[in-house]
């Protein structure tokens, strides 16, 4: 077995003391006091948020990175369909963000509680286009990956275990039509997206697309 260059030791070293000098810390009061005025200028008669905050910096030297996400009241849409909003904000010296809230949707029966599983929506789409979406997730997968195993920008990640992340709406390769798009994201943090024709009530598989 041939010894580790000294170098590639203390360039491995250092990435690990990177790594574990990352830091958190809880919000303070007096930032969270000054999110719920930032926030009740910005939506004034709106009920108070409740922000999720993430307070971090890459090492003791670093400035804090400070942020909020509040989430909308889920609404229940047809059939099992949940939807919502997301508002991101970010604090530098002053609160901003929020000009555009992102909207999420999840299927879910008995109530609409589960916002961990929801999937950002990056285009407009009716309810009944969402919900049949997510429910022909698990289906649209299983048949893409002998795509994936014939797209050479895609076939490295054929074994990768997925799941879905965004639904989206466009257009691939040369053809012009407007398709579908779920979109996976890896456990290797890599995403494929795979661009759905729909015949009826059922969709088919047309192509993949990864990044």
């Amino acid at each position: 077995m041939k010894p580790v260059p000294a170098l590639t030791v203390c360039i491995l070293a250092a990435l690990t003391m990177a790594t574990a000098s990352a830091e958190t810390r809880l919000v303070t009061d007096a930032e969270q006091a000054s999110f719920h005025a930032h926030y009740q200028q910005q939506f004034p008669g709106l009920a108070p948020a409740k922000p999720v905050f993430t307070v971090t910096r890459t090492n003791p030297k670093a400035p804090w990175t400070i942020s909020a996400t509040v989430d909308s009241t889920p609404q229940r849409g047809v059939r099992a369909l949940c939807r919502m909003k997301r508002s991101d904000f970010s604090f530098d010296g002053r609160w901003s963000g929020a000009v555009k809230a992102r909207p999420y949707a999840w299927l879910e029966r008995p109530g609409c509680t589960k916002i961990p599983y929801a999937i950002e929506l990056l285009q407009q789409m009716p309810d009944t286009e969402v919900a049949s979406l997510l429910e022909h997730q698990t289906e649209m997968m299983f048949t893409a990956r002998i795509l994936l195993g014939g797209n050479t920008s895609c076939a490295s990640q054929r074994a990768y275990r997925f799941v879905l992340h965004q639904l989206d709406v466009g257009t691939v390769g040369s053809n012009p039509e407007v398709l579908a798009g779920l979109v996976f994201k890896s456990d290797h943090a890599t995403f494929a997206t795979v661009w759905v024709k729909r015949t009826g009530l059922d969709y088919n598989a047309w192509n993949v697309s990864c990044r």
